[in-house]
């Protein structure tokens, strides 16, 4: 888990998690044509103020792909987003 990890947990630090995992259970049916509506901010809006780095947000998206392969969704869908670049993503990275 994210917040656990020591490179990461720093990001989450004073993050509700309920409400996070509640933002991104929207976010991620939003995005693969789910019935549910994403009701959170924009994702740059969301996460301007954390200075994330590219090498954390490489392991977050790690993190993120084994979650949805060990819930069945298909590796093409689950990595989509590691084929993004910082230039490209909807969050602003520092190099």
């Amino acid at each position: 888990m994210v917040s656990y990890d020591e490179q990461l947990r720093g990001y989450f630090d004073e993050t509700d998690m309920e409400s996070l995992r509640t933002h991104q259970t929207e976010f991620l049916s939003m995005v693969m044509g789910g019935p549910v509506d994403y009701s959170g901010k924009e994702m740059r809006e969301a996460h301007a103020e954390l200075d994330i780095l590219q090498t954390d947000f490489v392991v977050l998206v790690d993190y993120l792909e084994r979650a949805l392969i060990q819930n069945g969704v298909s590796p093409p869908t689950s990595s989509m987003w590691k084929n993004t670049s910082s230039s490209e993503s909807s969050v602003e990275m520092k190099p």
